[in-house]
């Protein structure tokens, strides 16, 4: 069996046409043709700065991760400013405060099964 491919990418309007082609015999369905046009809109953010809001958010990982909750959020609010859409860094920053409550209910004399409860996830 075989398969034949052809795509391009174009730069167009100050967007990013690519087309994709493609072709493969298949003996159940029949022979299958694919053609797939999509638009991307750089530009939003820059590589560099999206490299960097990575780092940012992997280093509050490690922060999280050492219980420096503080320093994690810090940090991906940080890559949040380079990133406004990475939609990862705003769910740790909601878990982590949700976190920080939990654990300040349970030390505040919370019943004890919440403290019980609290230790078994660590």
């Amino acid at each position: 069996s075989y398969t034949v491919g052809l795509g391009g990418k174009f730069p167009f309007d100050r967007k990013i046409v690519k087309i994709d082609i493609s072709y493969a015999p298949a003996s159940v369905l029949g022979d299958t043709f694919n053609f797939t046009l999509s638009m991307k809109y750089p530009g939003k953010i820059s590589d560099e700065k999206r490299m960097v809001a990575d780092r940012l958010y992997y280093k509050g990982i490690y922060y999280f991760v050492n219980e420096d909750y503080d320093k994690a959020i810090e940090l991906w609010k940080e890559a949040l400013l380079k990133d406004p859409d990475m939609e990862k860094a705003k769910d740790k920053i909601k878990e982590t405060k949700e976190l920080i409550i939990f654990r300040k209910k349970a030390e505040e004399g919370t019943p004890e099964k919440y403290k019980k409860e609290l230790k078994e996830a660590e």
